[in-house]
């Protein structure tokens, strides 16, 4: 829903206070001139709805979709080279064939698709390593050595705009001091923590904006996101220091979260003093729904996945008016507003000004950036995987007899 907030008439479809009921059923900024074009009315200048429009919340569906939703969660109906055969079955495996009528221009190579579903990455490579499995587009940073020796050229890394941060409750007093939360930053390791935990695939984070993404710099963060022990004591002693015990707080959704958690907690320990720390691990959903009530007493493991490839997203996706920080800038607003109504250049000039006011505020502090990896069987070819969406174009693969 989020994604349509551009378009002219979202307000009455989404009344602001809460009960209230929907004053119109169609977004007023939309127009059907014919068949095979719509006409999009913004509610205000917005240079990065070209790049809004690749999310895929824009795919078009069909009436199926909407006349029953139910039937076309688990069987539903798409417009590319494959269809589904059967129905989705839940937590089993989901096969597509090939669609016969479809007239586009990505014929398909394959004659069938079987995605099979595993309850975790490791399980899956394991899988992959045994044949059972021709692509695996998620292999564990931790296999990484292990993938490159067995699959060789078969066997690809890319950049991610998937990014993590510790995030920190910046209404809370003690945690009010932009110094405070310097000291925090510069008293974490990220080369040491990635290369232990991720055998050195993610790369450290010198920025708010993965690497990837158009108006990237290289060392935005300067000095905040190094890791220096010293500097980072002597700006925790001048912010006053830290009281009380220190809550981190994380999901259990990967077992790697708790291990990096675990080193961040034993930095501050060693370069802070900051001896009372406490764990809060979690279900994604428990996490959640207490980031987003603000109920958090402490820092937490905060995590984006870039949706359309521009800066814009992580700077309004992360720092969003009632954001999990809590955190507000006036005048980083008005850039964001300022880089929404440029285009090109320009724009990026402006988000670019508006990333130095969250990062020299730091409510967020960048950890590294993701790598996505990927492996895949002898028995196929002309493997072509989208770095922004992390997807296998599956009308490109070719299988062998």
């Amino acid at each position: 829903n989020y994604y349509f907030a551009q378009i002219k008439g979202y307000e009455a479809l989404n009344p602001s206070d809460e009960g209230a009921k929907p004053s119109a059923r169609t977004l007023s900024g939309l127009k059907v001139l014919d068949e095979t074009t719509l006409q999009v009315t913004l509610k205000a200048p917005f240079g990065q709805f070209p790049m809004l429009l690749s999310f895929p919340a824009f795919a078009p569906l069909p009436k199926a979709a909407t006349t029953n939703p139910d039937a076309a969660d688990v069987a539903p109906i798409g417009n590319g080279p494959y269809r589904i055969d059967g129905a989705w079955e839940r937590n089993q495996e989901i096969r597509l064939a090939k669609f016969t009528g479809y007239r586009g221009p990505r014929e398909p190579m394959a004659d069938r698709v079987d995605f099979k579903i595993y309850t975790s990455r490791e399980t899956a490579f394991t899988e992959l390593q045994a044949g059972n499995v021709d692509v695996l587009t998620t292999v564990p940073a931790a296999n990484s050595a292990q993938a490159k020796r067995l699959f060789g050229e078969r066997f690809s890394v890319r950049p991610s705009g998937t990014m993590d941060y510790l995030g920190l409750p910046v209404k809370d007093p003690r945690f009010a001091d932009p110094r405070l939360r310097k000291a925090l930053s510069m008293a974490i390791d990220r080369k040491g923590i990635t290369q232990a935990i991720y055998n050195g695939v993610y790369k450290p984070a010198t920025s708010l904006v993965g690497d990837m993404i158009p108006g990237h710099r290289p060392d935005a963060c300067g000095r905040t996101c190094a890791y220096d022990p010293a500097a980072a004591k002597q700006l925790f002693e001048a912010a006053g220091g830290f009281e009380g015990p220190l809550e981190l707080h994380f999901s259990n959704a990967d077992p790697t979260y708790e291990q990096w958690m675990t080193s961040v907690a034993n930095q501050l320990k060693d370069n802070l003093g900051i001896q009372d720390v406490k764990f809060r691990k979690m279900a994604p959903a428990d996490l959640s729904a207490l980031l987003n009530g603000g109920k958090n007493k402490g820092p937490f493991r905060q995590n984006w996945v870039i949706d359309y490839p521009s800066i814009q997203n992580y700077l309004d996706g992360l720092y969003y008016p009632g954001n999990r920080s809590g955190w507000s800038n006036k005048e980083f607003d008005a850039l964001v507003a300022e880089g929404n109504a440029a285009q090109g250049a320009e724009a990026v000039a402006s988000y670019q000004k508006a990333e130095d006011i969250a990062l020299r505020e730091l409510p967020y502090i960048p950890l590294w950036n993701w790598q996505d990896q990927s492996a895949w069987s002898d028995r196929i070819d002309n493997v072509i995987i989208d770095p922004y969406a992390a997807g296998l174009h599956l009308d490109r693969v070719t299988v062998s007899d």
